[in-house]
């Protein structure tokens, strides 16, 4: 008797272990919890196809520069929160929804842009080289990331699967990720790039209204 009710505690782990491996769960909150610790590596492992640059090669900058603005944007990482709201599976593949709670940099990078751009121009008169322009936005985005209130914000994002050979499998990074990741920054000088776009336009529509009147 005693021997039969081991094999049935057994049994009974063994089909509860081979239902959580049949869900993608797992791999996407090893994935999530990768991006809390700024882990590309673990990251990488997480997903189907890792050839290509790696993570790591998108941030890492062979002369250094952007230190501080890397140094934060870990700081904001651990500051990250995230719980999965869904979990949909169709045969081997899989859209797992995650809710994420995260640092919203998009207003920091945007303000620090403005001032660089102000800057920049001066130093690239006194023809100053990239490297001294690179240090400058590194230091005026921590300047402003120090003095500035930092506000939270929410985004649900969705993680495609695919079950492998060797299990569940983040199949994409989509731009919603990277944003998680990088706390809107790139969002933020899309912004103001696109505002900085839309400025020139209207100065060279007045300008052509000029001469036309001219």
């Amino acid at each position: 008797m005693k021997k039969l009710g081991i094999l049935l505690v057994s049994l009974a782990a063994c089909i509860s272990l081979s239902a959580c491996s049949s869900k993608p769960d797992p791999v996407v909150t090893n994935f999530c919890n990768a991006m809390q610790q700024y882990n590309f590596e673990a990251m990488e492992e997480c997903l189907a196809d890792s050839e290509g640059e790696s993570l790591e090669e998108l941030f890492d900058d062979p002369e250094g520069n952007g230190e501080k603005m890397l140094a934060i944007l870990k700081e904001c990482a651990s500051k990250m929160t995230y719980e999965i709201e869904s979990s949909e599976v169709t045969d081997n593949t899989a859209k797992v929804s995650v809710k994420f709670n995260y640092v919203d940099l998009s207003s920091v990078v945007r303000t620090a842009f403005t001032e660089y751009m102000q800057q920049a121009f001066v130093l690239a008169l006194s023809g100053a080289d990239d490297s001294a322009l690179d240090t400058l936005f590194d230091d005026i985005f921590s300047e402003k990331y120090n003095s500035t209130e930092i506000t939270m914000t929410d985004a649900s994002v969705e993680f495609e699967c695919e079950n492998t050979e060797d299990g569940w499998k983040i199949t994409n990074v989509s731009t919603d990720v990277v944003n998680v990741l990088t706390s809107n920054i790139f969002e933020g000088l899309a912004d103001v790039l696109g505002q900085t776009n839309i400025d020139s336009s209207d100065s060279a529509s007045e300008d052509t209204g000029v001469n036309e009147a001219a």
